[in-house]
Parts: C-alpha cells; sequence; structure tokens
C-alpha cells in the first residue's frame, strides 16, 4: 500500500476560505425576512413551563445514568419526561402534562444515593446554567403538640428553630 502524505499551507488555505467567503451569496429566498408573530413564542413557554431545573446536592461523583433509572422507577409518570443533561450536575426534566411535573415538584423532597435532589421551575427567561439552587421543600410532621398551641405560634417556633439550625 502506498500513502502520500498530505501537505498543506495554513496560510494558502486561510487565502482560498476567505476568497470562498467572498463568492458566497444568497438567494433570493433565503434572503426573505420571517417576522415571527408570537404563536411559536406562546407554544415555546407552555413547554418550558412544563420543565424542572435538576442539580443533586452533593459534592460526590454520582452515576447519572442510575439517577435517571432510579427517578424512572419511582415516579412512574403517566405521561413519561425526558431527562437532558446540561452540565455535569445539572440537568433538564421535560415533562408532558402539569400534573406529572407537579407530583415531582410537590411530592417530594427526593433523594438519589444519599443527596438530596433540589428542583426549580424553568422559566423562559433563565439561562439554565446561572441558576442558583439554594432551597429543598420538606413535609414536617410534629407529634404530641399541645391541642392549645396556636398554629401561628407552632408556625413561628419551627420558623425560627430551623432558621437558628442553619448558621
Amino acid at each position: 500500500m502506498i500513502t502520500c502524505p498530505i501537505h498543506y499551507d495554513p496560510c494558502i488555505m486561510a487565502t482560498s476560505l476567505e476568497e470562498a467567503w467572498q463568492n458566497l451569496s444568497l438567494t433570493a429566498e433565503e434572503q426573505q425576512v420571517i417576522i415571527a408573530d408570537g404563536e411559536d413564542d406562546n407554544m415555546t413557554n407552555e413547554l418550558i413551563s412544563l420543565c424542572l431545573l435538576r442539580h443533586l446536592h452533593t459534592t460526590l461523583a454520582f452515576n447519572p445514568r442510575a439517577m435517571k433509572a432510579v427517578l424512572r422507577n419511582v415516579w412512574k409518570l403517566s405521561k413519561g419526561r425526558v431527562i437532558t443533561d446540561l452540565d455535569a450536575n445539572l440537568f433538564v426534566f421535560q415533562f408532558f402534562s402539569a400534573t406529572n411535573r407537579d407530583f415531582v415538584l410537590n411530592e417530594g423532597p427526593w433523594a438519589v444515593e444519599g443527596s438530596i435532589l433540589l428542583l426549580q421551575q424553568m422559566t423562559s427567561v433563565e439561562v439554565p446554567s446561572e441558576v442558583e439552587f439554594h432551597a429543598a421543600r420538606f413535609w414536617v410532621k410534629a407529634y404530641n403538640v399541645p391541642e392549645l398551641l396556636e398554629e401561628r405560634k407552632l408556625y413561628t417556633t419551627f420558623k425560627n428553630k430551623t432558621q437558628s439550625s442553619k448558621a
């Protein structure tokens, strides 16, 4: 077998590209300007409203494929979902119904491999990589609360206790 090495000069290649670029032109059809009427924006906003951003609160390495499999088995959503990797620990969960999205958002907290799954509803104005995950929803069940203790007082006491434990 005979091989011929290919040699190229970057200066000649750059000049050729510049010449090719100068010779490019648009056809009449390609020059036509299309103005969006807003219907696509409404559809896009509706699709985005069915999405949740997800961040696993951990500094440890984890297996994204295993996480997806665990969540698929735990959630068992009627309309399904698509999980898209955006970054090493940033994912978009796209749901196909508001009911499924709300179930995942409200029935947590969810944990994977011992780490809390932080979820946030997506909006069309946010850049997903710039979203800060700083809160998780929890249910709290209080036992043996005196009957005379007012609900507001219990709430205030609990709120003060949990905020002081963050420091």
